[in-house]
């Protein structure tokens, strides 16, 4: 469908998204007579995503302007903490993972042939944060503690899919990302 989006008043929005997890693996392996063996592995796979959005038209030739202010803020933040400890006299200890992702778009025209007017400002801002703790002990053997993670902000002042004919006229648009990783392993 084709749409007519005509926005003169302050939009302000806001997304968040928050996920923690933690994981705990214990092994004790004892062999009076001979040699024990034992695994201890801790997995977790955390995940948040959050995406807002001031002015969406979606698909067709649309028109959208906007006059006033539009303030977009999107917020995710993924905590994770794994533990694996072994105690065995051959074994290992291991542990890993978790994601984040964080959009926010001011004016989106979709897909099609839009044209895309801003005579305000857009101000808009992404965070991503990922805390992770990671942790791996063996007694007797080998131990890895590994943290995988993907860690994305993304900010679009006016975006389009397809052909735009985009013009700004207005006072400021202002993007703004921030993608942070804190790690303790």
């Amino acid at each position: 469908d084709d749409d007519t989006i005509a926005n003169h008043a302050t939009i302000a929005t806001s997304a968040t998204a928050d996920a923690a997890s933690k994981s705990i693996a214990v092994t004790v392996a004892v062999a009076p007579k001979g040699i024990s063996a034992g695994l201890a592995m801790a997995r977790t796979g955390t995940e948040s995503a959050s995406s807002a959005t001031g002015i969406s038209s979606g698909a067709g030739n649309d028109s959208v302007e906007n006059s006033a202010l539009i303030d977009v803020d999107s917020t995710a933040m993924t905590k994770m903490k794994v533990i694996a400890i072994n105690v065995a006299e051959l074994g290992a200890a291991m542990v890993d993972a978790s994601s984040t992702t964080s959009a926010a778009v001011g004016m989106d025209g979709g897909s099609g042939i839009d044209a895309l007017r801003n005579a305000g400002s857009v101000d808009v801002s992404a965070n991503s944060t990922i805390d992770a703790t990671s942790a791996a002990a063996n007694f007797v053997g080998y131990a890895s503690g590994n943290v995988g993670m993907t860690n994305t902000a993304v900010a679009a002042g006016i975006q389009s899919a397809s052909s735009t004919n985009a013009q700004t006229s207005g006072e400021t648009i202002f993007n703004d990302t921030n993608a942070t990783v804190n790690v303790l392993a």
